[in-house]
Parts: structure tokens; sequence; C-alpha cells
């Protein structure tokens, strides 16, 4: 018996609202094993899944392979990006480079089903295609942890039929796999192990394969189709002469024809049946970059980024629009302003894809510490541009004032400065899950900055309002 991969232990699992759904959780996998994670509504599913991915507190004895992939069970929001340029982002946020992350997103998208809808926004997806690009942007990487919650959701006969073909490609390469599974959306999965969760406890029991996956030692009878014109497809082995004639008289030629794996053997065959090698990644650091630019570009498309850009720049006219007195002075009044600007765009870009997807891009990255850093990271192009544009805004309207280059490094620095204590007020907002109390804390922290003497803000303040404090 193959030596452990992942072991998730708590002793206390707890969901949303601090709801404990399990005490005294102990359970493991091995590589290739495929675990249905069942039970009724409510009962932790999720939860335990994002336990065992890393994306929630575990006991340190909990162990898990270095890359994992997750698949949320819906999505809350969704980014208003092409499908293609998301998961690109994910694949590089990875760590995987330029060529790797669009070959392996192309053949993701044709192999789910996905390929016309590359250039669509993902708000614009259907629910079905929406849950096939969530499955996709899980497989990416080819992870040695794929962590799929419920993901037939939505999806029609051909959606199932191509996520039980991956789940069998990751369990042939022995990755471990978890599968939260709703009766009203069966998806047919081989033998291995069910984890069952009811009243608080989680049950580990073994389960026999259901559907055509639990054929055992029978030749595979679903062949992948390549094609000229980039398509693949997933055909049985009885419809595959149609294919291949239908293909030909259309002028296309046929790049590949292979079988895909039994599910069977994929899982209790013997090892030498591993398919491939791990995608060799980028460094931590290039990750969180890689992530940093992905969460920027989110945040830039997002329908909610320009309030806070125009609040500023009203600021900006207000001030500047007559004679506006000392320079320092005046751009003293600016950076208060954007302190709370950049508070709001630094909660937008940690909350600008919902707490699902946000799990899911922690998961691309290494794990939430690294995920937090990259967001808040990405802040820096909007930050720049900001105080570049409190810098323009004086040069423009107030010309009577001579404007030496030092005092121009200085006020950039001021808003630069201001900028950094907004970013990371907003980045510890961004910690408290619940909207309101995160609003409720934001307010009662800006009035101690206001009205407290000795804050951080104080400086500016004193500034402010007296043009010899230097």
């Amino acid at each position: 018996m193959s030596k452990p991969v992942l072991v998730v232990r708590a002793r206390r699992l707890r969901a949303a609202r601090g709801v404990v759904v399990a005490r005294d959780v102990t359970l493991d996998a091995a590589p290739g094993d495929v675990v249905a994670v069942e039970g009724p509504n409510g009962s932790g599913k999720s939860t335990l899944l994002a336990a065992a991915a890393g994306l929630l507190p575990a006991d340190n004895a909990s162990v898990r392979p270095g890359s994992v992939g997750y698949s949320p069970e819906r999505a809350g929001v969704l980014p208003r990006v092409p499908l293609q340029r998301w998961l690109l982002g994910l694949a590089r946020t990875a760590g995987l480079g330029r060529d790797e992350s669009a070959r392996r997103a192309g053949d993701l998208l044709a192999r789910l089903g996905l390929a016309h809808a590359s250039a669509m926004s993902l708000h614009a997806l259907s629910r079905g295609n929406a849950q096939r690009a969530l499955v996709a942007q899980a497989l990416l990487a080819d992870p040695d942890l794929l962590v799929l919650d419920e993901p037939s959701g939505g999806m029609d006969a051909d959606g199932v039929s191509r996520v039980a073909a991956e789940i069998r490609r990751a369990a042939g390469r022995r990755a471990v796999v978890l599968v939260a599974r709703h009766p009203t959306a069966p998806l047919p999965l081989p033998s291995g192990v069910t984890w069952r969760l009811r009243d608080g406890a989680v049950d580990a029991r073994p389960r026999d394969g259901d559907g055509a996956a639990a054929v055992s030692g029978a030749p595979a009878r679903t062949m992948e189709v390549e094609t000229g014109d980039g398509c693949v497809r997933l055909v049985d082995e009885a419809g595959l002469p149609g294919v291949l004639r239908a293909t030909l008289d259309a002028g296309i030629a046929v790049r590949r024809v292979q079988p895909v794996l039994d599910v069977a053997m994929s899982v209790d065959g013997p090892a030498d049946a591993v398919a491939g090698e791990s995608p060799r990644r980028a460094g931590a650091l290039g990750r969180v970059l890689q992530g940093a630019a992905h969460r920027a570009r989110l945040l830039a498309s997002s329908q909610w980024f320009l309030a806070p850009v125009m609040l500023f720049l009203v600021v900006l006219g207000i001030v500047y629009a007559s004679d506006a007195g000392p320079p320092l002075q005046a751009a003293a009044v600016t950076a208060i302003a954007l302190v709370p600007v950049l508070t709001w765009l630094s909660v937008l870009a940690h909350r600008v894809d919902g707490r699902e997807l946000a799990r899911a891009f922690a998961a691309h990255a290494g794990g939430r510490a690294r995920a937090h850093l990259a967001t808040d990271l990405g802040l820096v192009p909007f930050a720049v541009v900001l105080a570049l544009a409190a810098l323009v805004a004086p040069l423009i309207s107030q010309g009577s004032h001579a404007h030496p280059p030092l005092l121009d490094v200085r006020i950039v620095g001021l808003h630069l400065a201001a900028a950094v204590f907004g970013a990371g007020l907003g980045s510890l907002l961004a910690l408290i899950e619940r909207a309101g109390w995160r609003l409720l804390t934001a307010v009662a922290a800006f009035l101690v900055l206001f009205v407290v003497r000795d804050t951080p803000m104080g400086p500016l303040l004193r500034l402010s309002t007296h043009p010899a404090t230097l």
C-alpha cells in the first residue's frame, strides 16, 4: 500500500461564521486515490475540502502535496476578463512559463468543450460553462492534489463526461483527487474511498466504482482526438470512425488519436502507468509577482474600480480649483484623501473575485499568505499612478507657484507614503470576512486616526493646517 501524501487532521473543523461541522478529524489519502466526499446539505463538505487544500486553518500535523488545484462549488463573483486571459494569469501564478501556460490553457479549453468561449468574459458564461471553467483552472498546472467541490453542478451530460475523463487523467498520473458529490448532480467515479460527513463526524469507507468507471481490466473505451484546427474532443470507441471520416471530409487534418486511460487502471494499476512529468515551476518570488500582476488586472477590470479613483480625482479638482496656497500644504491635504482611497482599493483588490475564486487563486499561489502578499503588491501600479496624478494636478493648475525638483520629489514621496499606509490598512481590513463588520471597523479606525493626536496621520494633519510644519 502506498504511503499517504495527504493527511488531514483537525480537532475542530469550522465552517463559515464559526460553525463547527466536525471534530477530531483524521483522514489520509495515497497517490492515485480518488476520494468521494459525501454528506447531506450543510454537513461541511466544502469546509472539509478547503481544509484539505490548505485554505483553512488546520493542525500542524496536517500534510499535503506541494501543488494544489482547487475548484469551488460555485463562484459568487465572476471577473469581467476573457476566459483564456484569466486562465493564463492563474497558470503564471502557479509558476508555469508563458508558452507552457498558453499551451495548457488551450488544451484544457478544448478538452472541456470551452474552446468556443475562450474570448468570452467569465461573467458572461452560462452556469454550466462557468463550472467547466472552474474545473479548468484547477487542472492548469497538473497539481498533485486536485480538489473538486461538486464539479458537475449545472452541467449537461457532455460536461459530466469530460470532467470524469479529467479525473481519470489526474488519477492516472498519481495525483490525489478529492471530489464532493451531490445526489442531484451525479458524477461517475472509480473504486476508492468515500469520506462521509454526518452528525459532526467523518467516516472513511471503501467504495466500489460506479457506472462506466467501474470497469476493471477492460480496454479504454474513450478516445481523445486532436484535429488540425486545434480542437480536442473525447469520443467513444464505437463513434470514432464516423468522427474521423467527417473530419477528413471537411478537409481538416487529424493530429492525434489516443485512448484515455480507464479509471480502474489509472487508480489501481501499476506505478509505471504514471503519465508525464510534473511541470517546471518558478520560485516563490516569481509566483508572487505573477500573482500580483494577475490581481492588478482583475482589479482594473472590476466595475467598482473607478469609484475610489474618481473620488480622488474629484478631491484633486476641488483642492486645485483655485489658488491652493503653499504647495506642500496642499499636497498634505490630497495625501490625507489618498489614505482612505487606497484603503478602499485594497479591500476591493482582495474581494474583487469573491471568496470562492480567491481560494482558487490562493491554491495556485501556494497558500493564503502568498496570495495575500500578491494582492497587496498588485496595488503598486495604482498607488504610483495616483501619486503622479497628485503631482501633475498642481503643475497644471498652480502656475504661480514654482515647483523645484526637490519639492516635486517630496510631493510624490508624501503621496506614496500615504498610499502605502492606506493599502496596509485595507489589507488588514480584508481579513475580516463579514462586510458589515469590515465597514464598521474601517469607520472606527479612521475616527481614531483623525481624532487621536499621536497616530500615523498626525504629521499629515499638522502639515495640512500649519504651512511651517515640516
